[in-house]
This record gives C-alpha cells, structure tokens and sequence, in this order.
C-alpha cells in the first residue's frame, strides 16, 4: 500500500478515507468493470481473437491475453467491433510514434502546472498516481498553441503507468493491468476550464484514453472537487468506478428536515437572534423557524450563519426582493418557462409544477432575457414563501417547506451543450442554495433521461447534501413515480397526467397558448434538418441558386461528438471564409443578406480529419421576397 504521507495533508477528508479503502473498492466491482481472470467464454474469444488480429504481428507485449481482453471487453465481447478498435490503436501509436515517447522531453509548462507523481501502488499491486491539475489553465494552452502537446503530456504519463505494471501481479496471481489515479482539482477554475475550447479540449483528451487504453483505470479518485469540475463529470470515463469529493463537503451530515428545533438548536436560535439584532429584521424574519434555516444551512456554525444571512440581507435589498411581488415579468419569459401552482400537500406545504422539459433555456438567453428570467425564478420562491404564511402542519408547527414536481420530458441536448446554458443553470442554483437554505421539502424529478443525468452532474457539486436528499429521481416509467408523488400529494390537486384525479386540470394548462404553438413549431423545426455523413478526410458542398436580390439565407447545423469547419462561396468567391467550429457543442446558426441573384456553396470540410467521418444535421432556408424556400440537397 502507498504511503499516504505522499498526498499531502488529505488524511482528514471523507475522500481520503476512501483511498485508504482501496482494496474493498476494488473488490466490490463487478467482473466486467474489473480487469479480472478471463472466464471460459472469453479465453475462447481471446483464442478466436488473436487469429483474427495475427496480420498485425503484434509483438510479446501486446500478444497478451490480458492486453487482447481489454479489446475484447471494451466492446462487449463483439469481436468485429474489438478488431476494429484495436487496428485503430495500433495505427494510432504508429501515426504518433507512442513506442519512443519516453524519449520526448514534455514542456516545462506541464510539468509545473500538472505535476504527477507516482505513489506507489495499492495492496493487489496496482500503481497509483496524483495528478494535481487544478492550476492548469486550458485557454492559455489553447492561446498558446499547446492543446496537441497537452494531449501528447497525458500519453506520456498513460505509458509511464503502463510501464509500472510490468511484471506486477495480483494477489490472485494475474497480471496486473490497472492503476489507480488520484485526481486533485484543488484550484480549477470556471474561467480556465468551462470555455467551448477547453471543454472541446477536455473530451478530446476523454476520446483518446477511451478508444487506446480501455479497461486500464481501476478507480478513479477526484478530489476537491468545484463547480468548475462538474461540466466535465457526463463526460469522463463511462464504465470506470468514479469517487469524487467536492470541496467543503467531506463530512458525512445527516439528513435535517425543517422540523420542530430540537433543545440545542433552541438555544442557538437564542445567541444567533442576539448576534444579528443590529439588522433589525422584521416580525416576519424574526422567528424561530426562519433563523433555524441559517443555523441549518451552516451545521450550526453561528458565525458562518451570520455571514449567510447578512449576504441574504444585502441581497434581498439590493434586488428590492421584498417588493418582488408586485413586479410583472415579461410575458415572453412567462410564455418560455410555464409552470403552476397546484395546492397544498397532505401536511400544508405548497406543491408547485414546473415542465422545465420543455423550457427553452437557450432561447431565454439569446432574447437576452437572462437577468428578467432569474427575477422571476426569485418571483415563484417568494411567492411559494408567501404561501405557507399562517399554515401549520399536522402537528401544529408552522410549515416552511414546499415541494416541486419538476417534469423533465422533453430535456434535450441542445440545452446542455450550450456553455451559455450551463452557466445560466449554476448561476441560479447558487442563487438558490445562498438565499433559500431549508426551504425544499421535497423535488420530484420525472421522466428523467440522459441529458438530464448530465444536467444534474453539472449543478449536483452545488447543492448542499440536505439538497440532494431531498431529490427523488425517476426515469420515464410511471409506474414507479407516480405511487411515489401520491403518497404525499393528494390526488385531487393532481391532473390526470401526474396521476392525480383533477380533471379539470391537464398538462396543457400550465403552458400558455404560445408556449404551445411554439414548442410545436421547433418540432417542425427539428424534422426539417437534413441528415448527412460527412467522410473521413472529406467535404460535402451544398450548392445552390439564390433568384431574388434581397434574399436571406438562414442556416443551422450540429455534429455529433466531433467538430467540423464550415465556409460559404458567392459565385465561387468565399463570403465566409473557413472556419473550424465547436458544432457538437452547441448548434451553429447564422443568416446572411444576398443582395444580388447567385450560386451559394455551403461547405462542410472534414478533410483535415483523416480517420473520423462526421454526422452533419443541417437546415438552410432562403427566405426571398416572394416567399420561404426549404433547401435540402
């Protein structure tokens, strides 16, 4: 086992525990996750495998059975599919000459702003490596041309940790052909990090360890873990155990619900009323019950409340909260974010809907409505506040929590992978988390897909852990959330489409009459892209002739995983020149003005990708004088 004297002071987190835990984490992996013996169905794959690979002449450290099950399992046992990964890997290390990169010398600026050393290993003998990254600065390896450098660095130190499982076995007595890497983001930044460029930079460097070192990473441990780590989270390493420790929440707290305060907290109430007096809160901020949300919120640290508070104080005054009522929000923000309030649960706490599904958070953003669209999230808490005003649960306290159904139908990628979006999402989640501590009952999040698992690994860092405990997380079958939101919201405030018996009350009547005409045109919108495969090494143009002067051409297109550089030609003269853009990030969309009649070429270049072929989705419309036309060459 290493020393953990190596990992500087981190004895005292949570996450160090578990490092020193390495053993059972490893033990409780299933055998697909793990690097285990082969069994007989894969020793007979291994066989019909090394026939199928023998052109490529592997020498003794690749001709493995080990090494040729890494393959083998990447991709479920389907050979074609694993020959075909691994003929990509061997090209791959000749194209890069990955056999002598020992001998290259990485430059000064990585090994001084990612620093990895080698600890030891683990006590089945798997090497274990610290990687302290949170001081590196993408943007200014991008700016500085060093992004192909930064990904050569990290298979350097891949091959460096390959080179010390040689000759290593397991306590079982098999090869050893995993490592441990520890992870510390201490430092990480939002700005150096969370651009399209780094993020961009960031997955390519997840590609590449996926598709040429699979089944190597035993466990995975990223430590002091921000914000600005959790866009990446979706992205990393799908398959491999992951523990990951964010910072100033290494301690295990138990879960507080906002009921009566027990004998100490009533004496706390006591000293924190006396410590905030000179703020002079109102009969309405003054109770027992509001003050205990602070002392809560901060684990009954009372100085760490205070400050909480007096930055709510400030808050509130500053963004005239206590007036926030009586504001109209603009209808269009209104019209994008639908939602409604639908009673009162079975112990008097309000329950508001929201089909945040089919919320167009990009949109919000481009209309430039971002600061109005927070002033109303802050508009429905006040309001969900005001409404628990004079109630009082079954047992006679005053009620301080609502619940929220939050509807995920419908989430799509397009709203994750705009950068703009996420920032959008963090922003009010730490506006949330700062001004409305202890005021969530309960979320019920349903028909949650994909896109939202990776949403929520985005905010989750955020969210304080009373936060997280209160979410009930449900997948699309109704059977299972359904019972869950009756059991504590009676059926008569429900509409038939949450399960409930309201029949007065449907789906559809939370979202505004426009809200609906347009959530049915972007679905016309959607059918009309065009779907085209762009090939490895090569471009497709889309040509075609504009008749009317005055004309406008509006396009938008999207790739899938990889990027793409787009130009357009005028009369065979380039109007836009090339450019290479981040299209699986985020949608690409512009509109240009013909003045005069033409042949436009639109452009879709992939040749400086040798061995990637692109999945293009595009529209381009001509909108001429005498009307639209719906180009789909």
């Amino acid at each position: 086992m290493f020393t953990h004297n190596d990992v500087h002071n981190y004895s005292k987190s949570k996450w160090a525990n578990s490092i020193k835990k390495l053993r059972i984490c490893s033990a409780k992996k299933k055998q697909t996750k793990n690097m285990a013996r082969p069994d007989a169905k894969e020793i007979e794959l291994i066989s019909q495998f090394r026939a199928n690979v023998s052109d490529l002449n592997l020498d003794d450290k690749f001709n493995t059975d080990h090494f040729l099950l890494r393959w083998i399992r990447a991709r479920q046992h389907n050979l074609d599919l694993a020959e075909k990964m691994l003929r990509e890997h061997m090209k791959w290390r000749e194209d890069n000459d990955i056999e002598n990169i020992h001998s290259w010398t990485p430059p000064e600026l990585f090994l001084k702003a990612m620093p990895a050393k080698f600890l030891g290993y683990d006590d089945d003998n798997s090497p274990v490596y610290l990687l302290l990254i949170g001081k590196l600065d993408l943007n200014h390896i991008i700016e500085i041309g060093e992004g192909n450098n930064y990904l050569k660095y990290l298979d350097y130190i891949f091959e460096t940790v390959f080179n010390k499982m040689d000759g290593k076995f397991t306590r079982d007595g098999y090869p050893v052909t995993q490592f441990i890497p520890i992870v510390d983001q201490r430092g990480a930044s939002y700005r150096s990090l969370c651009t399209v460029g780094a993020m961009d930079l960031n997955m390519k460097v997840t590609r590449r360890f996926e598709v040429n070192y699979p089944e190597t990473m035993k466990t995975i441990f990223e430590i002091n873990c921000n914000a600005a780590f959790s866009p990446f989270l979706p992205f990393l390493f799908i398959g491999v155990k992951m523990v990951v420790a964010a910072k100033a929440k290494f301690s295990s707290w138990k879960k507080v619900t906002m009921a009566s305060p027990d004998a100490q907290e009533l004496e706390l109430i006591s000293q924190f009323r006396v410590k905030v007096s000179d703020l002079n809160l109102g009969e309405k901020f003054n109770t027992d019950h509001y003050l205990l949300r602070w002392i809560r919120a901060r684990h009954q640290n009372l100085d760490l409340a205070d400050k909480m508070l007096r930055e709510h104080m400030k808050w509130r005054q500053e963004n005239q909260i206590d007036n926030i009522l009586s504001w109209a929000p603009p209808e269009r923000v209104v019209a994008e974010c639908p939602m409604r309030f639908l009673g009162y649960d079975i112990d008097n706490s309000p329950v508001q809907f929201f089909p945040f599904g089919k919320w167009d958070m990009k949109k919000i953003i481009d209309m430039g409505e971002g600061d109005n669209y927070f002033k109303y999230m802050c508009q429905i808490a006040e309001s969900l506040m005001s409404k628990m005003d004079g109630k009082v649960t079954r047992s006679g306290y005053p009620v301080t929590q609502f619940v929220i159904i939050v509807d995920q139908k419908g989430l799509s990628y397009r709203q994750l992978a705009s950068v703009r979006v996420m920032d959008l999402n963090l922003t009010l989640t730490r506006r949330y988390e700062a001004n409305y501590p202890e005021s969530v009952k309960t979320v019920f999040e349903i028909n949650c897909n994909a896109v939202f698992t990776a949403l929520f690994a985005i905010c989750k860092p955020l969210l304080s852990q009373e936060t997280v405990d209160k979410l009930q997380i449900f997948s699309s079958d109704e059977s299972k959330w359904r019972p869950a939101i009756l059991a504590s919201v009676p059926a008569s405030i429900l509409p038939t489409y949450l399960g409930g018996t309201n029949q007065n009350s449907t789906d559809n009547e939370c979202i505004p009459k426009l809200t609906q005409i347009q959530i049915e045109s972007e679905k016309d919108d959607e059918s009309e892209f065009v779907q085209v495969v762009v090939p490895a090494g090569d471009k497709i143009d889309i040509s075609f002739g504009v008749e009317e002067g005055h004309s406008l051409i509006e396009w938008a297109f999207r790739t899938e995983i990889y990027d793409i550089s787009f130009s357009i030609y005028c009369n065979g003269k380039a109007y836009i020149q090339k450019n290479r853009v981040s299209s699986h990030l985020e949608l690409q969309e512009g509109a240009i003005t013909c003045e005069i009649p033409g042949d436009y070429t639109f452009t879709f270049d992939n040749v400086y990708s040798r061995w990637r072929a692109k999945t293009l989705w595009y529209k381009i419309d001509i909108l001429a004088p005498s009307g639209r036309k719906h180009i789909s060459v």
